[in-house]
């Protein structure tokens, strides 16, 4: 419990009976050993067995504690579910791999058991495990104590601040009993999932504990548990990060980092000894695009233009915007719309997450540069097919760098302002950093001169980026960490 008493301050009381135990979900058919330990609450554990856990301990699958290598990871996201399934897919010997996630889905299952199958290992054997359904812990008596004083002390500081508006304080009494239940839950399920990795890492074989993504609260917990005990950890990394409070220090021992840029991110803003970080590449990016190089080939783009909506005898310049202030992507876009040349089109894709009307945005500032006979905004199209048409692929810090990259296309990487991206992927080779028309024009008469993207030379940990190997490497790093 004291990994987690930062949070007490940020707690309040809860009224009511105590928060019990809820019932285990059921396990495999014959797969159940090792009951978990009960938790410490400075009870009996018989009476505890009888107040707070009626249904009996949580039971681990006989298939999670034989092998040597457990992979944890929230697979409900394509992001996390394509790095690890490009880990699994470069492992030797699988049954010395188990994959336990928080959540799960009939996608992940069927990949999972293609990837069994492939192996010869029968649609049946058991790979993939998940966590129990969430539930929640009894707290120890002193923790419970502090809880419950903290509680009390947040609720007078903030009634208190509040003592000049009666309105205001109504408002805070309804709302302070809730937050502080929910916290109180999370509170109790951080604790119960604490005792489910400590019987499950000090029960099993393991010799290594994967983690990716290395954030997520059950991530974090198994890693401290892991360390506690003496067992490898390694954390990899699967989307691209920042440095900015979003993004927590990672706890394991080693970390797999995507390339140079976030390595740096690692080393500075996290504090990590360098030493203790290796670059790999990017396993999510490997699966994504290896079937595109298998199918791709130079012939085709003209065909993709036309699906896209481009004259096939055109030049394509592909824009990868992203969520930020759209006076900063006006100002992106303004750079591209008065640097495109003669013989190019220019195609906005915008971010998933931006608004569907930020096209019709785009469209309206286009016209009014006199740009609009040679530029495309349309947020359905697919990015892929957008990047193996493209000519040259820009953007300001998005993701698309590197699949363009992986993807042997030139890269720009428009930055018209004076503060570095939150990725700055010029400083590190992945593009050249265009900050005027001007410049944006040579760059694109270069291209149009020299088309042999593939053959520019690229720093070595950049050619992980084509290579296809990051899930080699990673699982070299799991079979030969120390």
């Amino acid at each position: 419990p004291g990994n987690w008493m930062h949070l007490v301050p940020a707690l309040s009381r809860m009224s009511g009976p105590s928060i019990r135990v809820m019932p285990p979900a059921e396990a495999a058919p014959g797969a159940l050993d090792a009951p978990m330990a009960q938790p410490q609450t400075g009870r009996n554990p018989a009476e505890l067995a009888t107040a707070e856990r009626p249904d009996g301990p949580t039971r681990i699958p006989r298939g999670l504690l034989t092998r040597k290598y457990l992979v944890l990871s929230a697979i409900a996201d394509h992001t996390y579910l394509d790095t690890v399934m490009e880990i699994l897919a470069a492992a030797g010997d699988l049954r010395d791999f188990a994959l336990l996630t928080t959540r799960t889905s009939e996608v992940a299952q069927q990949n999972l058991r293609e990837v069994a199958v492939e192996r010869g290992l029968g649609a049946e054997f058991p790979l993939h495990f998940a966590l129990p359904s969430p539930r929640v812990a009894a707290l120890p008596r002193d923790l419970a104590s502090a809880v419950t004083e903290a509680a009390a002390e947040t609720e007078r500081s903030v009634l208190c601040s509040h003592s000049h508006d009666p309105a205001l304080q109504a408002v805070w009494r309804y709302v302070l009993p809730m937050m502080m239940r929910g916290l109180h839950k999370l509170f109790g399920s951080a604790l119960y999932v604490e005792q489910y990795f400590r019987s499950l890492l000090t029960a099993g074989r393991f010799e290594q504990l994967t983690v990716s993504p290395g954030r997520n609260m059950e991530m974090r917990i198994a890693v401290r548990v892991a360390s506690e005990i003496g067992l490898r950890s390694l954390d990899v990394q699967a989307g691209m990060i920042s440095a900015t409070r979003r993004y927590r220090r990672p706890l394991a021992k080693h970390c797999a980092v995507i390339d140079q840029v976030h390595r740096e991110i690692y080393v500075k803003y996290f504090g990590l000894p360098a030493e203790q970080i290796t670059v790999v590449g990017a396993a999510r990016i490997d699966r994504r695009l290896r079937p595109l190089r298998a199918r791709f080939s130079v012939a085709k783009a003209p065909m993709l233009k036309l699906r896209i909506g481009v004259d096939p005898a055109e030049k394509l310049l592909v824009l990868a915007t992203q969520p930020i202030e759209f006076e900063k992507l006006g100002d992106i876009l303004a750079v591209c719309l008065n640097g495109l040349r003669p013989g190019w089109t220019l195609l906005v894709k915008p971010h998933p997450s931006e608004p569907a009307e930020n096209c019709a945005r785009y469209m309206a500032i286009a016209a009014c540069r006199g740009g609009g006979q040679r530029f495309i905004a349309d947020h359905e199209v697919n990015i892929y097919d957008a990047i193996l048409a493209a000519d040259c692929v820009a953007t300001y810090f998005s993701t698309v760098a590197l699949e363009a990259l992986g993807l042997s296309k030139p890269v720009l990487i428009i930055d018209p302002f004076n503060v570095p991206p939150k990725l700055d992927f010029a400083s590190k080779g992945v593009g050249t950093r265009v900050r005027s028309a001007a410049a944006l024009g040579e760059e694109l008469d270069g291209i149009a001169s020299h088309q042999d993207a593939a053959g520019v030379v690229i720093a070595d940990d950049l050619t992980m980026l084509r290579d296809g190997q990051a899930g080699q490497r990673i699982v070299d790093l799991i079979r030969n960490a120390k």
